[in-house]
């Protein structure tokens, strides 16, 4: 039977995300067969900011004898900046 675990991280910077902006990110110490999904969610709540859009783009996998990692990169896909957001990701093992 598969089993499910999940994890929320998030990011507040100092300064804003700005529009085309990046940040990498990586995920590491699992096995063999994990199945990631992830999504990015922008803070909300100030009514002049605009629309606010994340995407999550160029997820590979990488193995060596110290185990494997995951990089993803977090992108702001829209037009107004972006002070925070959160990260969800669910990982289904076999």
């Amino acid at each position: 039977m598969a089993n499910l675990s999940y994890w929320q991280g998030s990011w507040v910077g100092g300064n804003d995300m700005l529009p085309g902006d990046t940040h990498d990110w990586i995920i590491f110490g699992f096995d063999a067969g994990a199945v990631f999904s992830l999504a990015a969610h922008p803070v909300v709540g100030d009514p002049y900011a605009g629309e606010r859009i994340l995407e999550v783009t160029g997820m590979s996998v990488e193995g060596d004898t110290s185990g494997r990692r995951l990089y993803f990169s977090i992108n702001n896909a829209g037009g107004a900046s972006i002070p925070g957001y959160a990260i969800c990701v669910s990982i289904t093992t076999p």
